[in-house]
């Protein structure tokens, strides 16, 4: 294939290195906590995916969403993030962390409203959401951490991959 045998290909393959961080990073740490950073960015497709992702690497292990918002969603915005937190109680997640002021309020509500078994906290800002995500993890959790770039989730993601 263009000139390449499959030695050479895999070695190319194997001197990959990853161009940005963020996208579906999974990262599993010494007390069994996985933490899955997909805070680069956010759309309403993307979460829906991201978050279904999630629920199928953990099985049967409890399940966290940490969640910001999402950007350029215009009038929809309110109804999107509703949505998304209508669809982390319908997939079982155990408890949501919504990250912000504005339509992450309305995930939240969504979610807690839903009248499944999530539970549901709405912090201001990052630290709030890291020291309450750090707080509630057990050993064994898989926590999800997704929103638009400019939220900074990824900071969050980081720290709770380092905890």
């Amino acid at each position: 294939m263009l000139g390449l045998d499959a030695a050479e290909i895999a070695a190319g393959l194997n001197a990959a290195r990853r161009r940005s961080s963020g996208r579906l990073e999974i990262v599993e740490r010494a007390d069994g906590v996985t933490v899955v950073d997909d805070a680069y960015n956010a759309s309403p497709e993307s979460m829906r995916a991201g978050l279904r992702a999630a629920k199928a690497l953990a099985g049967n292990r409890r399940t966290v969403a940490v969640l910001g918002a999402m950007g350029q969603q215009a009038d929809a915005s309110r109804a999107r993030h509703a949505e998304i937190g209508r669809l982390v109680a319908e997939l079982g997640f155990d408890l949501l962390i919504a990250v912000g002021p504005g339509d992450p309020v309305a995930m939240a509500g969504e979610a807690a409203a839903s009248g499944r078994n999530v539970s549901v906290h709405a912090v201001e800002d990052v630290p709030a959401a890291v020291t309450l995500a750090t707080a509630l993890l057990r050993p064994g959790d898989v926590v999800f951490v997704k929103a638009s770039s400019e939220v900074g989730l990824g900071a969050c993601a980081r720290a709770l991959a380092g905890a």
